[in-house]
């Protein structure tokens, strides 16, 4: 069957055929349990979610390719909400008969699946590895533009300076032409690959800004937020009180690492006007884990990765509480339905975290969220 003309005139269709082509040169059908799928979301196909006459004519194209073209199935995930469009709860599921078409289609011969360049360029190197190579087996690696040989040969060039005392990140752009941030999440992939690893943490940046009198220690997840309140308490007009509360910037996840507590861990930068005095008593609270009695608050976006982070932050800083004068302005605007749905806010991949620990965070916030499926980003304040 010839190409459709307007293929070429489609950049995110031919980018979903070649999404599948992708998956089928690193893995055949017959080795997969099930039909390949992707999901029809903002994240896949950000301009068919912008709802401009564009966003129809797209999804006609998609549906061409169920319906003339025999490519696809476009399967219903669940019932449409009042608010969304046609294609909000749809999945599109390669046909595998129809793989030799859009190999054609779109110039890409059959390849040796990468799952077995990976395994024949291990099998290159298994002397230079402690357990011959097998984590690397379970762990595939992809850098573009550089084929499965060239990345085993990297990690078989790590041999040399693996007992050096580098960083993470030193190793990575010595070994992996220059891209400092490959090996990221490897650690324990390298400890697995050679025993005598010796790899230097890489200290967590953590901002701090103490007040003159400390009672209390407020985590803040966003750096716009932090900026912000650095100057809030100079301003009578700003919403928020922050007097007596140690202020902290921990962006993400950060709060959860196993070293935030360790001095050779994590690097604390303290704001111009902390005075030396507490300085000293802030940094005895935090790495000797005793906190002075202060008690600690969590505030960050309104969604469930926010609640997460809370989570994960109480393992580390034990009764990390959420801190209710801030989420309670989050927590009145999607009451008022005037936060963002999880689809449109681009946070659809958000898992809800169950119980956090806290009570306000168990009891009020996340019953919230599930309620009204609103979240709000923290910056709204």
């Amino acid at each position: 069957m010839n190409k459709p003309r307007w293929l070429d005139d489609e950049a995110e269709i031919q980018q979903l055929l070649h999404w599948f082509i992708d998956r089928l040169d690193d893995k055949k059908q017959h080795e997969r349990k099930n039909l390949l799928s992707r999901p029809v979301n903002n994240k896949n196909f950000p301009s068919l979610f912008r709802n401009n006459e564009h966003s129809d004519h797209e999804w006609s194209m998609i549906k061409s390719l169920q319906q003339d073209h025999n490519l696809i199935e476009i399967k219903t995930t669940r019932k449409l909400k009042p608010h969304e469009s046609e294609f909000a709860n749809k999945s599109l599921i390669f046909n595998p008969q129809a793989e030799q078409q859009v190999r054609e289609w779109l110039e890409r011969p059959a390849q040796v699946p990468y799952s077995q360049q990976w395994g024949n360029a291990i099998n290159q190197y298994v002397d230079h590895f402690a357990d011959q190579g097998e984590a690397l087996i379970k762990r595939s690696a992809k850098l573009e533009g550089k084929t499965a040989e060239q990345i085993i040969t990297g990690f078989a060039n790590l041999t040399p300076f693996i007992d050096k005392g580098l960083s993470l990140r030193q190793l990575s752009a010595r070994c992996f032409w220059g891209h400092s941030k490959f090996l990221d999440n490897r650690e324990d992939l390298l400890n697995t690959l050679f025993t005598n690893a010796n790899i230097r943490p890489r200290p967590i940046m953590v901002n701090v800004c103490l007040s003159e009198t400390i009672k209390g220690v407020l985590f803040i997840e966003n750096h716009d937020t932090y900026i912000n309140a650095l100057s809030a308490n100079r301003d009578k007009s700003h919403p928020m009180d922050y007097n007596h509360l140690a202020l902290v910037y921990l962006s993400g996840f950060q709060g959860s690492a196993k070293r935030i507590r360790d001095r050779d861990g994590v690097s604390l930068h303290f704001h111009s006007q902390s005075k030396p005095d507490e300085k000293n008593r802030f940094e005895d609270g935090w790495f000797e884990n005793n906190n002075e009695g202060w008690p600690s608050f969590f505030w960050g976006d309104l969604d469930f990765s926010g609640m997460a982070i809370l989570k994960t932050l109480r393992k580390r800083f034990t009764n990390t509480e959420a801190w209710q004068p801030g989420y309670t302005l989050l927590l009145e605007q999607i009451n008022a339905g005037k936060g963002r749905y999880a689809q449109l806010a681009n946070k659809e991949e958000q898992h809800d975290p169950g119980q956090t620990g806290c009570p306000y965070a168990d009891n009020t916030l996340l019953p919230a969220l599930r309620q009204t499926t609103l979240f709000i980003d923290q910056e709204w304040v």
